[in-house]
């Protein structure tokens, strides 16, 4: 009885009303019903019962499961036997570096040079 009236709940549910009565019948005989069960939750639900013989019932639950989707699962490249091989990428561009900041560079070289001269020649005298 608890079987039943937890099929008749299943069959009240509003998406499983719109479902094929084939997938229903195969879902409550795979959760244990029987036929007479089934028959009886469709007539407590005042659908239509399907007329279901004693033989389909064993025969509806593997029609359900007969081909599961294969899965998504990408396979892996093989790899021949032998040393590992590194792959190198080249080396992106060097930035464009800006007018400003090259003639502060020559500036701040030029007074550095300069400036060890002087000291070298300060040094020398």
């Amino acid at each position: 009885e608890a079987l039943i009236k937890s099929a008749v709940s299943f069959l009240s549910s509003p998406n499983v009303q719109s479902a094929d009565t084939a997938k229903k019948v195969a879902f409550l005989t795979k959760k244990g019903l029987s036929a007479k069960d089934i028959e009886e939750a469709f007539r407590r639900v005042n659908q239509e019962a399907p007329s279901i013989p004693a033989t389909a019932t064993t025969t509806a639950a593997p029609v359900a499961n007969a081909a599961p989707p294969a899965p998504l699962i990408p396979t892996r490249p093989t790899y021949q036997a032998g040393p590992p091989s590194v792959i190198y990428q080249p080396l992106p561009p060097a930035p464009a570096m800006p007018i400003q900041k090259l003639i502060a560079m020559a500036v701040l070289f030029g007074v550095g040079a300069v400036s060890v001269t002087a000291g070298i020649v300060s040094i020398v005298k």
